[in-house]
């Protein structure tokens, strides 16, 4: 078959790539070491991660005249039953449901009131008490969605007909039709008495990710919304945008997903991004002008909150933040038994960073660690995280652009936002020895020295000379002998902790922003990686739907095809984001024979 010669020929090239670049190792590194002038290392280099602890982080935040306070979760109503209180810890400690986010997705029956005034007159609270209370007071979770197959669908766009390959060929046509069994709306009373959900109001129909993720995800969208453009869905993408535009104008950002319980953090900011990427695939300037200034009231949560960090030299990057001190409510068991024997000022210290962690979108991971793979020692919030500045520094490019197709400018000067993050993502995040960006501990005043696809992230975002081929170079190498590219995808990390944004995994965002920011390099070598990599996503996605009959949250990076592990839930399928890629792959590489 045509889809299996492919496949070896991707292999091939591959191990032809690995094999010549040790002798091109050789040469790039007497090139380093024989230059007049080396830099001094930046103070410490850590390769454990920020192990040791200073004082004082050399972090300051805005000043208070114009901070923008964090979200409190208490002005929401139907809060004191899902995000924090008596009720929610009875039936979390009471192990009802296998699944902790079960019980916190469960509509209410009545207002959040009656409810804990029924919860009140329970004389004796055990198991099968709560269970009878469950049941007079709670309808199953997803009582609030009804399907829906959106109106746009479009049985055989047209890229398909490009796709060389038929076997590939019929594999897209089915990732195409899975956006039917994606869609979702919502019943008409959870914006009629929305005290009685857990899910936040949305005037339009969306898609979810799959299974137990059946509401809207913030960064997951992207990927969901380039699949959608890519199938000629432009209404059901637009729609989607424009309830994330309805989010901001409600809380002053995106939550991680659209449930009240995560309203205290919200993921990597990628809403400029699905904005753009929509423009450019309809020219449509009406939605531009509407979300202009909802975007520049995003990016404030970003610049005016604790997710701002200015280092001792005054210079500005970001961090992911939350303030909460609560177990979180979709992991209430997980979180309190990995702080059972903490003091309450240390616990309270966990569950800020663990749901800083969470709004990283990748959680979680041993890149949160500081010690070894420990969960109980994640301190996300003392990280300066690559990705995130990379995604920041595309985001106040997105603004220029996005101002310009409108011919207005921009309250904020974004040219020099961008000027002095590239030179602070220069000065703190850039490795020259090792040719990549790492992760900064404020800790420890030091890089990060451990390998994960998001060091790559700021050619994505255009951070980088463009003129200089020798760093354009040494760049692709330092991608190539990392030890992520494996043969079912680019691996999260190198370590395995157990958790599920670290190896064995491979996941879809990943392969996307890695792809494109080699594309971004724009040189032999480094669109020759882009195609390896995205065809052997491609191969890995088939060959799992022919084992499987399914698309996989995550995939095994060293056994295509097979599904992840790790983490605090099994392995989800649906999935929007895995489809999304695997059809952006498929667009872009699938008429090359």
């Amino acid at each position: 078959m045509r889809g299996s010669d492919k496949s070896t020929t991707v292999t091939k090239k591959t191990t032809a790539m690995l094999s010549n670049v040790v002798a091109l190792v050789v040469v790039l590194a007497i090139l380093v070491c024989t230059q007049s002038q080396v830099p001094p290392p930046r103070q410490n280099e850590t390769t454990e991660g920020p192990a040791t602890h200073n004082d004082r982080p050399s972090v300051l935040v805005g000043s208070s005249d114009e901070m923008i306070p964090s979200p409190h979760l208490s002005s929401v109503k139907q809060c004191s039953v899902y995000c924090s209180g008596e009720i929610l810890a009875s039936i979390q400690n009471a192990n009802i449901f296998e699944d902790s986010k079960t019980f916190v997705d469960m509509p209410l029956k009545h207002d959040p009131e009656t409810v804990i005034e029924a919860f009140n007159n329970i004389s004796i609270k055990n198991y099968s008490s709560l269970v009878q209370f469950l049941s007079e007071n709670f309808l199953p979770a997803g009582s609030e969605l009804t399907s829906w197959v959106p109106s746009d669908f479009v049985a055989f766009p047209p890229f398909i007909s490009k796709i060389q390959d038929a076997n590939y060929r019929a594999f897209a046509q089915i990732l195409n039709k899975m956006w039917t069994s994606l869609g979702k709306q919502l019943i008409p009373d959870v914006a009629i008495n929305p005290q009685r959900y857990s899910m936040i109001s949305q005037k339009r129909p969306f898609i979810v990710p799959g299974e137990r993720f059946n509401e809207f995800y913030y960064w997951d969208s992207y990927w969901i919304i380039k699949g959608l453009l890519t199938c000629g869905m432009n209404e059901t993408a637009k729609g989607i945008i424009l309830n994330a535009i309805d989010l901001v104008l409600e809380y002053g950002f995106v939550p991680n997903g659209a449930r009240v319980y995560y309203l205290n953090r919200s993921q990597p900011p990628l809403l400029s991004e699905m904005v753009l990427y929509y423009y450019e695939s309809t020219h449509d300037l009406d939605l531009v002008k509407q979300a202009l200034p909802v975007l520049e009231r995003e990016y404030q949560f970003w610049m005016k909150t604790e997710h701002r960090v200015q280092l001792d030299d005054g210079l500005i990057l970001n961090r992911y933040y939350s303030s909460n001190d609560l177990p979180r409510p979709e992991a209430y068991r997980e979180d309190l038994a990995h702080t059972a024997h903490m003091s309450p000022e240390d616990a309270n210290k966990f569950y800020t960073n663990i749901a800083a962690g969470a709004e990283s979108g990748e959680d979680f991971t041993l890149r949160w660690f500081s010690s070894g793979t420990n969960l109980s020692t994640i301190e996300t919030t003392s990280i300066i995280p690559v990705d995130l500045n990379a995604i920041m520094y595309k985001f106040e490019n997105n603004m220029l652009k996005l101002h310009q197709f409108v011919g207005i400018t921009p309250t904020i000067d974004f040219v020099r936002a961008m000027e002095q993050r590239k030179t602070a993502m220069d000065r703190y995040l850039y490795n020259e020895k090792y040719s990549q960006w790492f992760d900064y501990s404020l800790k420890n005043s030091s890089h990060i020295i451990k390998h994960y696809p998001s060091n790559w992230f700021p050619l994505w975002s255009g951070a980088f000379n463009r003129t200089d081929e020798k760093f354009k170079n040494q760049t692709v190498v330092s991608m190539l002998t990392s030890g992520l590219i494996q043969s079912g995808g680019v691996i999260s990390t190198l370590g395995d902790s157990g958790q599920q944004w670290d190896s064995p995994n491979a996941w879809a965002p990943h392969q996307s922003l890695l792809v494109q920011s080699l594309l971004e390099l724009a040189t032999p070598n480094g669109i020759e990686l882009a195609e390896t990599i995205a065809w052997q996503w491609i191969k890995a996605a088939y060959v799992g739907f022919q084992k499987y009959g399914i698309m996989q949250e995550k995939y095994n990076g060293f056994i295509p095809g097979d599904p992840g592990k790790g983490g605090e839930y099994p392995p989800q399928k649906g999935f929007g984001w895995s489809n999304g890629v695997t059809i952006e792959f498929l667009s872009m590489y699938g008429n090359l024979q």
